[in-house]
């Protein structure tokens, strides 16, 4: 009589990173917040936006997981390119990142924001703020880029 083999252990999906589009109109900003994101497995930037106008295209297009989004934006205030992403974009999560407008954080999140990170903080804090605001664990895989 033969021995059944052993049963094989259940092998779960490996899920998908949540896809992200930055949207802030420096380059700078845009270059440092894509360094960061590349240390978080679980993020993948796909695609990166100078304006409000190509950022809700952008978000059309690609129907991404994830916004980041500046609100001194040359063309559209971001404040009222948030709804237009919601729209374009439905079940798209919008995090606001600004130093100068802490104060419409609530507001904006009323208006569908997932919520709001302050740009001045360290790569680590980024990370961890935005774990927290998206309510899912990020777990950084290399050494994160230095302010």
């Amino acid at each position: 009589m033969t021995t059944p083999p052993d049963p094989q252990p259940a092998v779960e999906p490996k899920s998908s990173p949540l896809r992200v589009i930055i949207v802030d109109d420096a380059p700078s900003t845009r270059r440092l917040l894509k360094a960061v994101i590349d240390c978080v497995p679980s993020l993948e930037v796909v695609d990166e936006a100078d304006s409000g106008r190509t950022a809700i295209e952008s978000a059309e297009r690609l129907r991404p997981d994830v916004v980041l989004l500046d609100l001194s934006l040359p063309d559209i205030d971001g404040a009222l390119v948030l709804p237009e992403l919601l729209r374009v974009a439905p079940g798209v999560r919008i995090v606001i990142l600004s130093h100068t407008s802490r104060s419409a954080g609530p507001e904006l999140v009323v208006a569908g924001a997932t919520g709001f990170i302050d740009k001045g903080l360290t790569p680590y804090a980024l990370v961890d703020q935005l774990s927290t605001v998206l309510g899912v664990p990020l777990t950084i895989a290399t050494t994160l880029p230095q302010p």
